[in-house]
């Protein structure tokens, strides 16, 4: 069997590491800088998030039973990272569905959005199938923080002349803040396990 094609493999990333990825005209090496590792809540999937070399690349593994979707991403330049009080404050609201009462609601609640609509982008981008994920999440080389919580929120654009047809809104932060966690927003594309090997 093919090993990229094994949870094992992609779960054997190690910080430090050198991993080759084929994406787009070229194919660079790039150090493996920092890991995170998501579990749903319920059990039934499983994400590896990697960050290459301090940059904003990163690949994205999606693990549901053994099946593997990976995805090559990049940290959206126009989207400033802040926490989920940070977004209210900011007017980013339309990253949630809106509560039954905008005068009255739980900060801790609120769900992320089914479509990402940009008012200055032509393409709409959808929640996909497996919807808003949300449980324990390690951070490697560690943090300090004990108790990370991640929600994960993948969406999909179907339209083929989109450039970026894959988006996804990541929380992260002390399962314990009132604030909730940092959230950003990657965008990119689901590429072919093979694009990405382990050196």
């Amino acid at each position: 069997m093919n090993r990229r094609q094994e949870p094992e493999y992609w779960r054997s990333i190690c910080v430090g590491q050198t991993i080759s990825l084929a994406y787009g005209d070229s194919t660079e090496k790039l150090q493996v800088d920092t890991i995170w590792r998501i579990i749903e809540a319920g059990g039934s999937a499983e994400y590896i998030l990697v960050n290459l070399d301090l940059d904003n690349q990163f690949v994205l593994v999606r693990i549901i039973g053994k099946r593997i979707t990976v995805y090559a991403l990049r940290i959206d330049p126009t989207f400033s990272m802040g926490d989920r009080q940070d977004m209210i404050d900011r007017d980013n609201f339309w990253i949630f569905e809106p509560p039954e009462d905008k005068d009255n609601y739980d900060l801790l609640n609120l769900r992320f959005t089914e479509a990402l609509d940009p008012m200055d982008v032509e393409f709409v981008w959808r929640r996909n199938s497996v919807g808003e994920i949300e449980g324990p999440c390690e951070q490697l080389p560690s943090n300090g923080t004990e108790n990370l919580l991640a929600t994960l929120t993948q969406y999909h654009c179907d339209d083929n002349m989109c450039p970026t047809p894959d988006i996804v809104v990541l929380e992260i932060g002390d399962a314990r803040s009132s604030r909730g966690g940092t959230i950003q927003i990657l965008h990119g594309e689901k590429i072919n396990p093979e694009s990405v090997s382990i050196l």
